[in-house]
């Protein structure tokens, strides 16, 4: 039997270790650790080895031991480094300051006080350590991706994209081909942009940050032939996203749902290939470059029969998803789980249900609830939850009125759809909410809100929570059902209901197969005059981004009904000072527009934005309901009353762009 000398295990665990061969490294310190007891390297290196495996707490011990046998210098960073795992940041940096005091040229303890910081709520000193090792050979990779996560976390946007490109993390995953492309590098980038080359994007890291990711394919889509290696649980959400096919412009991505295989049975010739991640140096360095969502859906007859079975469960309560940990240990997990006195909080309010969106099992939690706060409180649907297919839990997301969440894949994916999200924030986020700041970045949006803890205290973000909570879902409304004979529709005719008639400006042409609203309105009574771009149906051929002459048109008017025309608008100012104009006071502002439909129009107004509307410009909200049609597609529908004359402002609530929406003249 071949035996290898102690200098002989030593070296080749050395070359296993930085190889990423962690269990062969395993295979030869530990027996050899038995035989050698008293040897430190063999305690050093079976400390790297439980540390890799994330046996932090017995990696410490180890190395502990090793430097009590021979107190070497490279001992501080490797300890400091398990108890960085373990969440212990304050005498982790205890730890490399005395090393520094010992081996001030250590670049394995610089490097180690930089990738401290990360997610400590104070990136700039991190940064600067990082800045000082940042190009030396060995621990220069690792630095530059914890630079990068830091200035990413500081909102330094594009030094920190650069660096995400360039640094290594051994869960950044890589990707090999046959034939293998080259990386698209920036040269390459300035080289191949907008020539029709093809690109193979494959996602890394968790579900969620390739759902977060993925928003940028629109941008890169515009400069190449995308090929797109994803993720196999969210083949349905690509398939059906708009983030992967542009319709107006014939762009489409080319999807393959093997992220997780070797053999990828398809044509892998491309001309360069990229980490999503490593897009952002490209496509993301300033805020400004963010779209707004939706950006995904969920199956439309799957989200309305869970809604469904949810609102009768309900019985009349907020219907309020809730997920309330996620990560694991060296994922920040101990920032991202709902403490109980939260949850406590959460529950206690009557006028909520809640329903479990956890991948893990929430036996325990449900018990709890249910003991202590009773049935039907906190709904778990574990099929649904830990379904392969991503888009169940999509459908159960869109059947909740709005989403309260701690940073994890439901975030990202809540957030992703447009959907009414809440995210408990730490004071010690990631790199993915920054700092600061009510708004997430990669989902700007006035229905996405990163709710802060402030220090060690949750009080300021429950206190937010429970305003947002109040305005995630109006009071019920009972619909008044289809009139015989009238085109109006159930919510239409609910927010018509009991005003005399009168003067009328209605906003559109609109008609289906019961009619014209026209007839309809001037059958029974009322002096109507409809403007619309196209001039069709007896309309007044008005452009609603222009000047309207009042007088000409016979205004102003009692009821001015928006049945879904200004969404198509794109001068959204000018639209609405119209609008506004046209109502008299002690008149009715009539509007249903819709809140999510994909393709449709371009511009949704908001329940806040309404709100907003209405106390700007002297009206008071009369009605304000959300409906679900049988697609699972949303509608806000909103009455309200002129009281008094103002001059015209336009709210600071941002809407809901819907970038692939139609606007202009059509029929």
């Amino acid at each position: 039997m071949h035996q290898l000398g102690l200098n002989q295990v030593l070296d080749n665990a050395a070359q296993a270790l930085r190889a990423g061969k962690i269990e062969l490294a395993e295979q030869l310190i530990m027996p050899a650790l038995d035989q050698k007891p008293d040897v430190a390297a063999l305690y050093f290196y079976a400390g790297t080895i439980c540390a890799q495996k994330g046996q932090n707490a017995l990696g410490l011990l180890c190395l502990q031991r090793s430097y009590e046998l021979d107190p070497n210098p490279a001992v501080w960073a490797n300890s400091a480094a398990c108890l960085r795992e373990m969440q212990q940041i304050g005498l982790t940096r205890q730890v490399l300051e005395r090393g520094l005091e010992h081996a001030p040229w250590d670049v394995h303890i610089r490097a180690n006080l930089c990738g401290s910081y990360v997610q400590d709520g104070n990136p700039l000193p991190g940064i600067e350590y990082g800045r000082e090792v940042m190009n030396d050979e060995d621990v220069g990779p690792a630095v530059k991706f914890n630079c990068a996560l830091l200035n990413l976390e500081a909102g330094n946007l594009a030094e920190g994209f650069a660096l995400y490109a360039e640094g290594h993390h051994r869960f950044r995953e890589s990707r090999g081909y046959d034939p293998d492309p080259p990386v698209l590098t920036p040269d390459l980038h300035r080289e191949f942009a907008g020539k029709g080359k093809r690109l193979v994007v494959f996602g890394e890291q968790g579900l969620g940050d390739e759902i977060m990711m993925a928003t940028v394919l629109p941008d890169v889509m515009r400069d190449y032939d995308v090929v797109f290696d994803h993720h196999p649980r969210l083949e349905w959400m690509y398939a059906y996203s708009s983030l992967t096919s542009d319709w107006p412009n014939d762009r489409h991505a080319t999807l393959h749902p093997t992220r997780k295989t070797q053999t990828k049975g398809w044509s892998t010739a491309c001309d360069a290939k990229i980490a999503i991640g490593n897009l952002g140096q490209f496509y993301r360095t300033s805020f400004d470059k963010f779209p707004s969502p939706p950006f995904y859906g969920a199956p439309k007859d799957l989200a309305a029969s869970y809604r469904e079975r949810l609102v009768n469960a309900a019985a009349g309560r907020k219907i309020v998803g809730i997920a309330t940990r996620g990560g694991l240990m060296h994922t920040g997990r101990l920032y991202r789980v709902m403490p109980q006195s939260m949850l406590e909080h959460l529950f206690a309010d009557e006028s909520c249900m809640y329903v479990n969106l956890d991948y893990e099992d929430m036996t325990g939690l449900c018990e709890w609830v249910q003991g202590k706060y009773g049935d039907n409180k906190l709904l778990w649907f574990p099929s649904i939850n830990w379904h392969w297919q991503y888009e169940m839990t999509a459908a159960l997301v869109a059947a909740t009125d709005c989403v309260v969440t701690v940073p994890q894949t439901v975030a990202h994916l809540s957030a992703a759809m447009g959907h009414p999200t809440y995210v408990m924030t730490s004071s010690k986020p990631d790199w993915r909410m920054c700092l600061t700041g009510e708004q997430w970045h990669w989902y700007p949006s006035d229905r996405v809100r990163l709710l802060r803890q402030q220090g060690d205290d949750w009080e300021p973000a429950l206190l937010r929570l429970s305003e947002l909570l109040g305005q995630s879902s109006s009071e019920p409304v009972q619909l008044l059902p289809r009139q015989e004979g009238s085109p109006l529709w159930p919510q239409e005719r609910t927010l018509m209901n009991g005003l005399p008639a009168g003067s009328m400006c209605e906003l559109g042409a609109k008609r289906n197969v019961r009619g014209t609203y026209k007839a309809f309105f001037e059958a029974n009574g009322w002096r109507h005059v409809s403007i619309d771009l196209n001039g069709l149906h007896g309309s007044l051929n008005l452009d609603l981004q222009e000047p309207i002459n009042l007088l000409e048109i016979g205004g102003p008017f009692d009821v001015v009904t928006n049945f879904g025309t200004t969404e198509h608008v794109d001068d959204q100012d000018a639209c609405w000072r119209n609008v506004h104009w046209l109502v008299n006071v002690g008149g009715y502002l009539i509007s249903s527009t819709p809140l999510d439909w994909p393709k449709h129009g371009r511009w949704y107004p908001t329940g806040e934005w309404y709100v907003e509307f209405a106390a700007l410009n002297g009206y008071e909200v009369q009605l304000k309901f959300q409906i679900v049609d049988s697609t699972g597609q949303k509608t806000l529908c909103v009455r309200m009353r002129k009281i008094e004359h103002r001059e015209f402002a336009f709210p600071a609530s941002p809407m809901i762009e819907m970038v692939q929406g139609k606007t202009g003249s059509y029929d």
